[in-house]
């Protein structure tokens, strides 16, 4: 290939440096089950908000990004009765659009550009609103700085709903609606 080069193999979507906060916390049944789509069930109402770090990402070429997801714990049934549990990803944000359009346009998950800037006692999560400017969305104050022993790896699964509305203007059918 040009200039004789051998093309380098495809880079992998480890995650080798990772700091984060989670949080969960119990709300009310009744807000969550309006913005869960109708083919999950909600396992317990328990909201979870996860901030990541991620530096030295390959297949960002050594840069890293920050990441926050909120999500709860569902369940899927499948047609032939097969059920699977995971956690519904309600939105996710981050800083960089490479991870945030993959994921999206990939496997449906509804993630959104936002700017986040963090210090090791403060996460802070701003999305542009529009013609409004930034609206401050999140803050997350620790108030330990002591590190945790890493958890072990996790299988939980990542639900996603995809969702893009109509190609034909002024119908209400999504050309795409559907669980990833």
């Amino acid at each position: 290939f040009f200039g004789g080069r051998t093309p380098e193999p495809k880079p992998t979507l480890d995650y080798p440096s990772v700091s984060s906060i989670v949080f969960s916390y119990e709300t009310d049944t009744q807000m969550l089950l309006p913005i869960i789509p109708s083919v999950l069930q909600l396992r317990e109402p328990v909201v979870t908000v996860a901030f990541g770090s991620n530096a030295n990402l390959e297949w960002l070429a050594g840069r890293g990004c920050e990441s926050v997801a909120v999500t709860v714990p569902v369940r899927y049934t499948a047609p032939d009765g097969t059920t699977t549990d995971g956690e519904f990803n309600l939105v996710e944000f981050d800083n960089l659009a490479e991870p945030m359009l993959l994921a999206r346009d990939l496997v449906g998950a509804p993630k959104v550009f936002a700017n986040i800037s963090h210090s090791d006692e403060t996460v802070r999560v701003w999305y542009n609103q529009g013609p409004n400017g930034l609206t401050e969305f999140l803050t997350l104050d620790v108030s330990s700085t002591a590190a945790a022993a890493a958890p072990a790896a996790s299988t939980t699964n990542s639900l996603n709903w995809r969702y893009y509305p109509s190609a034909l203007g002024g119908s209400n059918n999504a050309s795409v609606s559907q669980l990833t």
